[in-house]
């Protein structure tokens, strides 16, 4: 038999995390084999810490001592057929997940337990993912919507489907909006699922928006700062700053009636990042704008992003701006 290992695993055991990790490598030494999609993920991981030199240097003794498992052609057919068996399910992982269970099968392997429906943890500057979804599930009368995968810090996942596959649905969930049947949401380590919505640090910019009509544009920025005790006095203060940032100085007083969709765009974003989120889930953000407008935008998000360092999550039906905004795309099957 052979034991096909992880990024996780590997990380967990040079950290010294578990104890029988360790007993079950020294148990099983001659059988280890290491997918190449886990070499890659963890090449990833330390270019994107902050010694490359160093965090590779922990890796490279240990990955030395194992031979590797390619992705090759006939992973590719494993990989096709995994593919369509999980989207018929309803199920959803993460590309480079079901790479590696694909080189597994590939070579004679098998998926057991939650094999199937778990996500590896993704290796970031910290080792681990920072944003995970965990078989994230709500039943609806139609279908079933069943997610998981993870975001690393200050990363960017898309979601991309047509509408009614679900993707607002799982915002709704990681948001705490909608309660989820079954799985979980853990946050920088920590099980939120059951966390109320004020308590999870985790914003939304909606499609429509959802600014306050009867609210100034200062008091749509600052309302989220109001609700955690900030005076209105402070709340206005930090609003003129994000009007600022956001090139809209001088429209303080003004009313959301009065904005233009960028606009508005704009102030739901900075009412949003106003509060320092953890997490920003968007909402299809750019899907009422034109094309010109909607291109600005996207670079402004981007732009935005890099700046202030936010984990993201994007539901768009639209294919290029996934890819210009993501890092990393789930596609989500339409039935």
């Amino acid at each position: 038999m052979k034991y096909f290992l992880d990024s996780n695993i590997i990380i967990y055991f040079i950290k010294g995390k578990f104890r029988i990790i360790g007993e079950m490598l020294e148990a099983h030494e001659r059988d280890i084999v290491i997918p190449s999609v886990v070499l890659a993920e963890l090449e990833y991981g330390a270019r994107n810490s902050n010694d490359y030199e160093k965090t590779i240097s922990v890796y490279k003794p240990f990955l030395d001592l194992y031979p590797t498992a390619v992705f090759d052609k006939k992973s590719s057919i494993e990989y096709g057929k995994l593919r369509k068996i999980l989207s018929s399910n309803g199920v959803i992982i993460g590309p480079n997940d079901m790479m590696i269970a694909a080189t597994v099968l590939a070579n004679g392997g098998t998926m057991k337990g939650d094999s199937m429906g778990f996500p590896i943890n993704r290796a970031n500057d910290e080792g681990e993912a920072f944003l995970r979804l965990v078989c994230l599930t709500k039943r609806l009368p139609s279908k079933t919507i069943s997610l998981s995968c993870s975001v690393e810090k200050a990363g960017t996942l898309a979601l991309l489907g047509s509408s009614g596959c679900g993707k607002s649905t799982v915002l709704k969930m990681i948001a705490g909006l909608l309660p989820a049947d079954s799985g979980n949401v853990f946050l920088n380590g920590h099980d939120i699922t059951d966390e109320p919505v004020k308590n999870r640090n985790i914003g939304m910019v909606f499609q429509d928006y959802a600014l306050f009509p009867h609210l100034s544009v200062e008091d749509n920025i600052g309302y989220g700062l109001v609700s955690q005790g900030i005076s209105k006095r402070e709340s206005r203060r930090a609003a003129a700053e994000w009007l600022e940032r956001f090139g809209l100085t001088g429209m303080e007083k003004r009313r959301i009636e009065g904005l233009s969709g960028g606009e508005r765009q704009r102030v739901a974003l900075a009412r949003t990042l106003a509060v320092n989120p953890l997490v920003v889930l968007f909402d299809e953000p750019l899907s009422a704008l034109d094309a010109p407008l909607r291109h600005k935008l996207r670079e402004e998000l981007k732009k935005h992003q890099a700046e202030m360092q936010y984990t993201a999550i994007y539901v768009t039906h639209d294919r290029d701006e996934a890819e210009y905004l993501a890092d990393n795309i789930i596609e989500m099957p339409s039935t």
